[in-house]
């Protein structure tokens, strides 16, 4: 709602006459006492499909550009990043959809002040992050692209870390 108002407005319309005429259908089960013949009940209805299609393709350019912002979320059904971007105030929901995004990390490991301190592969391996992303600071609050990102890249210099420390060790 707060990313997109005015589409927020508009569904709550549309919704509030879809009720409105539903209640009338539930009243009136007799479809021709039920509707309005002067065709008010068509073109509310009309209506509602002009807004629903103009809120769709509003949806559908705000979640392009939450794709452009960080490109793993490609690999996301529209459903799942809709989940995800709607679970902003909550980043430990966001684990259901990490495998999704990252091949070999299964869940991250969060700290009790909600910074990620480690990941979980799909075989239960653990691997300490060599920095905290802290999830609910500055900008990143509420902002999952940004803190994935971030994810993305400390995953990317933990990898490099390790692979360096056993080149060193061999």
């Amino acid at each position: 709602i707060k990313q997109m108002p005015q589409e927020a407005r508009m569904f709550k319309h549309v919704d509030t006459k879809w009720r409105t005429i539903m209640d009338m259908a539930i009243k009136e089960p007799n479809l021709m006492e039920c509707v309005n013949t002067d065709g008010s009940t068509l073109q509310a209805f009309q209506e509602n499909n002009d807004n629903l299609d103009a809120i769709q393709k509003k949806l559908n350019l705000y979640l392009e550009h939450k794709r452009l912002s960080f490109s793993r979320f490609f690999f996301l059904s529209d459903e799942d990043l809709i989940d995800i971007l709607s679970q902003t105030k909550d980043p430990l929901k966001v684990q259901n959809h990490l495998s999704k995004c990252f091949e070999a990390i299964d869940k991250v490991v969060f700290s009790d002040n909600l910074e990620i301190i480690g990941m979980l592969s799909p075989e239960n391996e653990t691997m300490d992050l060599i920095k905290k992303i802290a999830v609910n600071e500055g900008e990143k609050k509420g902002n999952v692209d940004l803190w994935m990102g971030e994810l993305e890249d400390t995953m990317f210099k933990t990898v490099r870390d390790i692979i360096f420390k056993a080149v060193e060790d061999y």
